[in-house]
């Protein structure tokens, strides 16, 4: 293993050596050796040289985290006709050199011309984020993958699911044709999806209860298969991206969402709501605590409607005598109580939720304004610390996004170096150790640097 193209698993990481590690099988144990590497290999933590490995045992190589999972070569019998490996690029259907196509070979081609079509036109869907593109694909995937197998079962999961064929799968990066792991005379098809360097999810077959199990011909064919909806998910991770950059460049581009980030039950809920009532007349409240974006909320409103062509006037009441607030801006008779003008005002009411509600979003909104700083700065992020992502989890956030913005943004501007690291965070961020700091590295992410 190591960042040489030439290695079996290569891994695109500045912190790898070229040669970094290896793994062999030696008198029936699996044996992990560091090759002189710069910046060493771990197990579970530690420093090793050689090192016997056991089951749940994992390897820290650079910002990569591996989990040795001898179940799933035990489900793997290799013995012959027991297992057979297609590697990417290998399937017929996606080569050159193939001979004169069989009346099957015709007609599965077709197939992945209807598939390739299909899954590119849901590119469409990054518009509203990609993981809804995720759950989108998935779902379509599996119900074509049901019809042109004749499949008992047929899934798109993700990479560290518990399923043993669908981890070995994506560890090899190979499609597998393999004996089914409890029940004798069928058997089962596991693909997976590979994304430059990532496996975001793999396909999952299982052979019809009673028939014909599956052949080389369909290993060949969920191979392909494999491979096309690879392309439309990686497409649809750039799409998702100019997007972004979009909104970004330009917030009346009319997308409306100004930087709104969040994929908790909460937020969804919220922009849910904002899509409804932006096309209606109704006056809207916007409640909730300071700095959770009651303002970015109304500016989302505003640049749904039908009125977004015209400007979006923000005013700050405080400011304002009483009077002047309610004859002029709310054309509110004088006097009036109160409850009055506040039961005019209140036609629909949409709650921000805090940010303590939506933990899942933390991390997220950190990576965001880390990137947005850090090229504001001119300096280059790969990614955020475990040991800052743990500081992040663990506070409270009574300042909501508006907290963690200015916090990311002192971070960025303080620190140095190609990681956001737990110092650079300002101090009552670090007021609280998180119950569980770990030196472990994050999962491999990359950030682009000085743009594209």
């Amino acid at each position: 293993m190591g960042r040489s193209a030439a290695t079996d698993l290569w891994l695109d990481d500045a912190e790898v050596s070229r040669r970094h590690c290896s793994i062999a099988t030696s008198g029936g144990n699996s044996l992990v050796r560091d090759l002189g590497s710069r910046n060493g290999t771990l197990v579970d933590g530690e420093p090793v040289q050689t090192a016997k490995l056991k089951a749940d045992d994992e390897i820290t190589i650079g910002c990569s985290v591996l989990r040795y999972a001898a179940e799933a070569d035990a489900a793997a019998p290799c013995g012959e006709g027991g297992l057979t490996t297609l590697h990417p690029g290998e399937s017929r259907f996606l080569s050159a050199k193939a001979g004169a196509p069989s009346a099957r070979t015709q007609r599965d081609l077709k197939t992945l011309l209807r598939l390739s079509n299909i899954l590119h036109s849901l590119r469409g869907i990054a518009r509203i984020g990609f993981g809804e593109y995720d759950a989108a694909m998935e779902e379509k995937l599996e119900g074509l993958l049901l019809d042109m197998f004749g499949a008992s079962s047929a899934r798109v999961l993700s990479s560290d699911d518990e399923n043993p064929v669908v981890r070995l799968a994506c560890r090899r990066r190979a499609a597998l044709l393999m004996d089914h792991p409890s029940e004798r005379g069928r058997n089962v098809l596991a693909a997976p999806i590979v994304v430059r360097s990532d496996v975001p999810a793999a396909i999952y077959l299982e052979s019809p209860r009673s028939g014909k199990p599956f052949d080389d011909d369909d290993l060949q064919f969920v191979g392909a298969v494999a491979e096309i909806a690879a392309v439309a998910w990686e497409n649809a991770s750039f799409v998702s991206w100019l997007h972004e950059e979009n909104r970004r460049l330009d917030p009346a581009s009319g997308n409306g969402d100004l930087g709104m980030l969040g994929t908790s039950s909460s937020f969804r809920e919220l922009r849910q709501r904002i899509e409804r009532v932006a096309v209606t007349d109704s006056s809207v409240l916007v409640l909730g605590e300071s700095g959770t974006g009651k303002e970015l909320v109304s500016q989302a409103i505003h640049m749904q409607s039908r009125r977004a062509n015209g400007p979006f006037v923000a005013v700050n009441c405080a400011s304002f005598a009483e009077s002047l607030i309610d004859s002029e801006i709310f054309g509110h008779e004088r006097g009036a109580f109160r409850p009055d003008l506040y039961f005019r005002l209140k036609v629909i009411t949409l709650r921000t939720p805090p940010l303590r509600e939506r933990p899942g979003d933390i991390l997220p909104l950190a990576e965001h304004f880390a990137r947005e700083f850090a090229r504001r700065c001119g300096r280059c992020l790969i990614g955020v610390s475990a040991q800052a992502r743990a500081y992040l989890q663990a506070h409270s956030w009574p300042g909501n996004v508006r907290e963690l913005k200015h916090a990311i943004e002192s971070a960025v501007v303080l620190g140095s170096g190609e990681m956001l690291l737990a110092e650079d965070l300002p101090e009552q961020i670090r007021a609280v150790t998180p119950p569980d700091l770990s030196d472990k590295p994050p999962p491999a992410r990359r950030w682009l640097c000085n743009g594209l």
